[in-house]
């Protein structure tokens, strides 16, 4: 497993702009070559899509994804659907969902997702990527999907959670994990990474404390 520090699109925030699962991983139309083939050397093995959705840039936040199956907002166009099938992926849309990247973690044994979800959306999700899902907070805060980074290697966490919370999202990962920030103190995680197993992406203001944390987390 590779991983390095970047930028996208300038910017250190790489999961806002960013969508990884193991088959794939997703990047903005507008990204540099350079930016691009910092990816590449990352996430070896692993198809590249340039696109956009909504007509934004802000993939990470308007979807969520798992092998060859990716679940977006229903304000995403048909026309950038239609390219996403094209590249083979299974695209779902979630109604009544805009941010559905902030609000839902998920890695092959199962997922986390937000209380604002209600429990037809929940059985929406569990029933598309075939895994159970669990409603919750972490920190108090309803942006799980923001607030944690997972694979079937690890995950990372927002470190203001609760030992309950953490027992939980270990239950339904059946994974380790570490409690860490990322892009020099940015607590929800989730904006600054983007990760499968076979790279990690982190935003360049990481630090060598927050990068060994990770680093771990996704290593073990």
């Amino acid at each position: 497993m590779h991983i390095d520090k970047g930028y996208i699109r300038a910017s250190p925030y790489v999961g806002i702009f960013m969508r990884a699962s193991d088959d794939f991983i997703l990047v903005p139309d507008s990204i540099s070559d350079k930016e691009f083939s910092q990816v590449a050397s990352v996430f070896t093995n692993t198809k590249i899509i340039k696109c956009s959705m909504a007509g934004s840039q802000l993939i990470g936040i308007l979807s969520i994804s798992l092998k060859n199956k990716i679940a977006v907002s229903d304000i995403v166009t048909e026309k950038e659907i239609a390219h996403l099938r094209h590249y083979g992926l299974q695209v779902h849309v979630i109604k009544g969902v805009s941010a559905i990247g902030n609000l839902v973690c998920l890695n092959e044994f199962g997922g986390l997702c937000s209380k604002a979800l209600t429990e037809s959306q929940v059985k929406e999700l569990a029933t598309f990527f075939e895994i159970p899902f669990l409603r919750m907070t972490i920190a108090k805060s309803d942006l799980v999907g923001a607030s944690c980074v997972a694979t079937s290697k690890g995950f990372i966490v927002n470190p203001g959670i609760n030992e309950e919370e953490f027992k939980k999202i270990k239950s339904i990962f059946k994974i380790n994990g570490q409690l860490t920030s990322s892009n020099y103190g940015d607590r929800f995680v989730g904006n600054g990474i983007i990760a499968n197993n076979n790279g990690v992406l982190v935003g360049d203001h990481t630090t060598t404390h927050e990068l060994i944390r990770i680093d771990e987390a996704f290593r073990e």
